[in-house]
């Protein structure tokens, strides 16, 4: 597997430099060979290096790739290898910052853009538009200037981007948010190897999780030569793999989660423990056969065996059809609870900071919500909304009696514009896909 790994990405290198070659900001034409190239690239790449993403999503090795493919990122910023595709790369540039899954636009009307992100933290779903109005009326026949098409740039700088945030405008803060850590590199690589060592011994365990099946399938399967014995065999083998896993998995993460639990916000004990373990969850997600059983009592039984709770007869109600799950430990279903393709996260990262913290959902959970260390209570959440940081907030208006819960809660956190410069934790607030909100170091507005 992990040769397979190497050799993917190589071959990923050679592909975009030999079809798509060095790419810089300006006019072009946007012909048929390129549009063909430009998809080979990036189709081949996201193909070729899944497994690889499945094993090292939290390791900074994807710097390096990207670094290969014509990137210019450092060492010490933290991103996800998959947010950023061999026809985009070359007009990127990131330093000392964090990047969940977002997704980029860097050409329009005949022109690439640059993208700048600068000691920033860009949440999870977040897609950068590299349509800024400078150069908006270039003509791509005409002459472009070298200081114009120094311009031709999106700026995020010292910025907090929120999940699921439509990002079109230049975002530039003069001073750095309180909690952008400086970190050395020697501090970094110190971890990275700690990182890899987890890795290794993740890679192992996973392993370790074949041979049981294995054993299954030739006790069931002894003579090969009918296919009605093969195929009943190989099922279960892949459901006993998947259970080893599952369990293997719910010890993991007790470990990675020692001393994280009793209070509403709370941080791992180790950034490289913790960063393995939610590569492991990955995976399992990827590539076991759970999803099989999603909507099924089943899939509500294992869950439960990962750690989460059901209210109620909830275990036998709840249809949960997930798009990814994290800290299970951590959530909390309510009884006749739906969840459609959307993301259920006990933590979010802020620069390097990891907070871990409950979570509890309940009622009809659309496609595309985002919940982390948040409440949702029995209204549901609207489709593409991201709920970050609120389980706080909501069980001091449960304890409260002189306010509604659900009421006060949707009202704060929903029904009003939020100024980034009116609270005093950005990421503690909720932020609404349709509504729109204004960064307080820039007159630009924001849509989110």
């Amino acid at each position: 597997i992990l040769w397979f790994g190497v050799l993917s990405v190589g071959t990923s290198i050679t592909i975009k430099w030999m079809l798509i070659g060095k790419r810089r900001s300006g006019p072009y034409h946007d012909t048929l060979l390129r549009s063909v190239s430009d998809w080979a690239a990036d189709w081949h790449y996201r193909a070729s290096t899944s497994i690889l993403l499945s094993l090292t999503s939290n390791s900074r090795i994807w710097n390096v790739i990207l670094m290969m493919h014509g990137m210019d990122v450092d060492f010490v910023s933290k991103i996800q290898g998959h947010s950023f595709l061999p026809s985009q790369m070359d007009l990127v540039k990131v330093r000392k910052s964090f990047i969940s899954v977002i997704s980029f636009c860097v050409k329009k009307d005949g022109m690439y853009r640059e993208i700048e992100i600068i000691e920033s933290s860009v949440g999870f779903f977040a897609h950068v538009d590299g349509d800024t109005d400078a150069g908006d009326e270039a003509d791509i026949d005409a002459v472009v200037d070298t200081e114009s098409a120094t311009h031709s740039k999106l700026q995020i700088r010292r910025a907090l981007i929120a999940p699921l945030t439509h990002v079109s405008k230049d975002i530039m803060n003069e001073s750095p948010d309180r909690r952008f850590k400086d970190l050395p590199v020697c501090r970094v690589i110190f971890d990275e190897m700690l990182t890899a060592l987890g890795y290794i011994l993740s890679f192992g365990l996973f392993v370790m999780t074949m041979i049981p099946s294995y054993e299954v399938f030739v006790f069931i399967a002894r003579d090969y030569q009918y296919i009605w014995m093969v195929v009943p065999a190989l099922a279960s083998a892949l459901v006993f793999q998947m259970m080893s896993w599952t369990i293997l998995l719910a010890i993991f993460q007790f470990i990675a989660q020692l001393g994280s639990k009793g209070s509403d916000s709370s941080s791992p004990w180790s950034d490289s423990m913790y960063a393995v373990f939610l590569t492991a969850n990955f995976a399992h997600q990827n590539w076991s056969c759970i999803r099989v059983f999603h909507g099924s009592v089943v899939y509500n039984f294992l869950v439960a065996i990962m750690g989460a709770k059901f209210e109620g007869k909830g275990m036998g109600r709840a249809i949960l059809l997930p798009r990814n799950v994290y800290e299970y430990a951590f959530i909390t279903f309510g009884e006749q609870t739906i969840v459609d393709n959307a993301d259920l996260n006990g933590h979010f990262v802020v620069y390097s900071n990891i907070t871990l913290g409950p979570s509890s959902v309940s009622g009809l959970i659309h496609q595309g919500s985002y919940i982390a260390n948040a409440a949702v209570t029995a209204d549901g959440s609207e489709p593409w909304r991201s709920h970050v940081g609120t389980y706080s907030s909501y069980k001091e208006s449960r304890s409260s009696s002189m306010i509604d819960p659900g009421t006060a809660h949707t009202e704060q956190m929903f029904n009003k514009p939020i100024r980034f410069d009116d609270i005093d934790d950005p990421t503690l607030d909720v932020l609404v896909l349709g509504d729109k909100h204004e960064n307080s170091s820039s007159e630009d507005e924001q849509w989110v």
